[in-house]
């Protein structure tokens, strides 16, 4: 049972950081939601380079969620 929690939760903030990756790679620096890192009033550039942690960190997110989730013997 609490397996099950612990995957669930890893896997939910994957999911969260892969949104995350998606909206940086897809939404202008100025068009960003204010409270995200990289906002800036006006601005056309998009931030690759934040887009690429928070997919880093999504995909370490999702492996650990999978590893948490098998049995060991």
């Amino acid at each position: 049972m609490i397996r099950r929690t612990i995957r669930a939760i890893f896997y939910l903030f994957a999911i969260y950081w892969a949104m995350t990756a998606i909206i940086y790679i897809t939404t202008q620096a100025g068009s960003l939601p204010h409270f995200m890192p990289g906002y800036a009033a006006g601005s056309a550039r998009i931030h690759s380079t934040h887009a690429l942690s928070a997919t880093i960190l999504a995909v370490v997110l999702f492996i650990i969620g999978w590893a948490a989730g098998r049995r060991w013997r």
